[in-house]
């Protein structure tokens, strides 16, 4: 009579044991070891008068244990923001032999931060905060911001609240976030505002805001912007944008020749998260540069293809529009065989009429992991594309897009590009460019004028650094480099203007855009043979006391 009491009292003791267990969450970053779970919040000022975004994200920690804990995620950033600031919000004063959760940020990779914050109490939460400047991307009138969208926070299907602001000369035209709906509205002239909740895809899908500037905005000359410390005691710093190589050179190349282009998407399993990502956006620009006159087709290959339009279509808005709209509805998935997608170009191309009076172009864009495969596509590629310009473009961890060309019969890489009509018609980037600032009394230029990396055509080129007299109201400085062998100079005239009254985040965001710029330079020439490594060492650690950079970037 004692066998069901007992069983009973044993259930209920087993019970209690369960219950007692802490409950961990699924956390977004669990290699870390940390308790993280969400939501994020992304605040962002666009200022397009100065071309600089300033991001704060605020990311909730959660410690469901009984114990303290570690929190950690991570963060894809470009290596171009300049993090500014991370700290605990909501804290008050530590108790004396106690001391509080602190934050903390570190480069772990090219283009991937970690977020830490220490001793998040047990069962209890903590809020940190990162704040971030980056130039925004411009190419003509349009406009472009990504926030990174990390693939495990994806996965744990953490919310993320956005609230962005575009303050702009004149109210910005056709304004979106095409992956999440985003409310817009317009609180006052020359500011519009897109805020929401994005719950991101397990794909990852990134938060890319998009607007334009108005019609008749001028693509050149350049800009020249200067802010001057206020203690009076440093140089001022300048932010040198020119307008893109494409634009400078208009009419010195044939870019007004009509073109038929044929964009080749990898959308195979390996391109989930990220990959996808960047390879969608960068068909995205490839499409809204497109000339009046050209004709283009989209395809997306995995052991299958899939077409926009199984013919040619004129680059007209509409037809671009729906086209935009067909990829951000493709998903990753199946094997990678560029060879589909090739043959499926070769289809579309052999249907051309009056081939003659076009260029024919087909740009392979896919993971990195697929350049062996792709290199043998190329090589075997169709008859119907013998006539045609063939490039591949492979995006990378870091989410940069790696230029490919088939030189006598082998892969050969060429520079990190954008995706545009210059870039695949004639040539990637100019190679080999220097910087002549003129009449311009410049110092600690980057990138270094001498040794400017090759440039994107239809990107704008940045320049920060420092100015050792105050500039001229108007000048002329010179660009040079080469596209494929051809060399080429162009004089470009540029305009001064201070920075607007009451653009106070520009005015902190140029100084650290410009200390980034100095540390990844002073650590390049630390790590020479025969360098004096101690001695350049301490000048980046001067460097990033002085302009309090949160973490400096890996490559």
């Amino acid at each position: 009579m004692y066998r069901a009491p007992l069983f009973l009292i044993t259930g209920l003791l087993l019970l209690a044991a369960l219950l007692s267990l802490p409950v961990r969450p699924r956390r977004a970053d669990a290699q870390e070891g940390g308790e993280h779970a969400g939501p994020q919040h992304v605040r962002v000022e666009l200022d397009d008068r100065l071309g600089i975004a300033t991001v704060t994200v605020r990311q909730i920690f959660r410690n469901r244990t009984g114990s303290v804990a570690t929190g950690a995620c991570l963060l894809p950033l470009s290596d171009e923001a300049a993090t500014r600031t991370v700290r605990i919000l909501g804290e008050g004063t530590p108790r004396p032999n106690k001391p509080g959760p602190a934050a903390r940020l570190e480069g772990v990779g090219p283009g991937q931060y970690r977020l830490l914050v220490d001793r998040v109490p047990a069962h209890g939460q903590v809020t940190a905060e990162l704040v971030y400047s980056e130039v925004i991307s411009r190419r003509a009138r349009r406009r472009k911001w990504i926030f990174p969208v990390s693939p495990p926070t994806a996965e744990a299907g953490v919310r993320i609240g956005v609230d962005v602001t575009i303050r702009a000369a004149a109210p910005p035209q056709g304004v979106s976030c095409v992956a999440y709906p985003l409310l817009l509205s317009r609180p006052e002239p020359g500011v519009a505002r897109l805020s929401g909740l994005a719950v991101p895809a397990t794909d990852g899908r990134d938060i890319v805001i998009e607007y334009q500037a108005p019609a008749g905005s001028p693509d050149t000359p350049a800009r020249l912007t200067v802010v001057t410390p206020t203690d009076g005691q440093r140089e001022p710093y300048f932010l040198l944008a020119l307008p893109p190589p494409a634009s400078l050179l208009r009419g010195k190349q044939r870019q007004g020749r009509a073109a038929d282009i044929v964009f080749v998407l990898d959308a195979s399993r390996s391109t989930r998260g990220r990959a996808l990502n960047v390879l969608r956006e960068a068909v995205h620009d490839g499409l809204a540069d497109l000339a009046p006159g050209d004709r283009f087709g989209v395809v997306a290959f995995d052991d299958d293809a899939r077409f926009f339009r199984r013919s040619l279509v004129p680059a007209g808005p509409a037809l671009v529009s729906q086209a935009i709209r067909f990829l951000s509805r493709i998903r990753a998935g199946g094997g990678s065989e560029p060879e589909r997608g090739l043959q499926a170009a070769a289809e579309l191309l052999a249907e051309r009429t009056e081939p003659g009076r076009r260029d024919a172009v087909v740009a392979v864009l896919c993971d990195a992991g697929a350049t062996p495969s792709l290199e043998a596509a190329l090589k075997s590629a169709p008859a119907a594309l013998s006539g045609a310009r063939l490039t591949g473009l492979s995006a990378e961890a870091d989410g940069r897009l790696i230029s490919y060309r088939l030189v006598r019969g082998k892969l050969t890489a060429g520079p990190a590009v954008g995706v545009s009509r210059a870039a695949v018609t004639y040539g990637p980037a100019l190679a080999g460019a220097r910087f002549d600032p003129g009449d311009l009394n410049t110092a600690y230029v980057y990138p270094h004028p001498e040794r400017l990396p090759d440039l994107p055509l239809s990107s704008p080129v940045l320049l920060v650094g420092r100015l050792e007299q105050a500039p001229p109201a108007r000048g002329t400085v010179g660009l040079e480099g080469r596209i494929e062998g051809r060399t080429l100079r162009v004089e470009v005239p540029y305009v001064s203007q201070p920075a607007p009254a009451g653009a106070v985040e520009f005015e902190r965001a140029l100084p650290a855009l410009w200390a980034n710029r100095r540390l990844r330079r002073l650590r390049q020439l630390a790590g020479r043979d025969g360098a004096d490594q101690e001695e350049l060492l301490a000048a980046a650690t001067a460097v990033r006391t002085e302009h309090a950079i949160a973490a400096e970037p890996v490559r």
